[in-house]
């Protein structure tokens, strides 16, 4: 009976953890990540138009950019006909492909064009005036010119 005694004494020592005993905790094995760290250099971003030329005109502001092929016309014997014209780009053909013109309002600009539905247009306020990019020919290489417009 002592034996038996003893037995479960034992049994109940290595089973039942004492109230003062530390917790062990197993201590996590690190993982190698498959992400890699992040760069403390910047992404350089791609150039959209690269080859393609900018016109800047510094009296109002602005510039735009247009492919190499263009002609940026802002003569007075081009610009005639065009009283708030500052530059032409033309590609060929019958009409120049965007103009740019500079207005006081934009209720200047409205009641010389009352719509602009048919056309692809871009304006932007820049030193207190309004200045609009428009696609004449509604090519859509010359979209992408008339979003290149930005102040300087």
């Amino acid at each position: 009976m002592v034996a038996v005694i003893g037995i479960l004494i034992a049994i109940l020592y290595f089973t039942i953890k004492p109230v003062n005993s530390p917790a062990v905790i197993p201590t996590p094995t690190p993982v190698a990540s498959a992400t890699p760290a992040p760069s403390s250099e910047p992404t350089p971003t791609p150039n959209e138009h690269e080859g393609w030329s900018v016109y800047r005109n510094e009296e109002y502001g602005f510039e735009i950019s247009y492919p190499s092929n263009y002609e940026a016309l802002d003569n007075a014997d081009n610009l005639y006909g065009w009283p708030n014209a500052v530059v032409l780009l033309y590609n060929g053909g019958q009409a120049y492909d965007v103009v740019v013109e500079a207005w006081d309002s934009m209720t200047e600009y409205t009641s010389k064009h009352p719509t602009t539905e048919t056309f692809d247009v871009e304006i932007k306020t820049i030193g207190g005036k309004f200045i609009s990019a428009t696609n004449y020919t509604n090519e859509s290489s010359n979209s992408e010119i008339v979003l290149t417009l930005k102040g300087l």
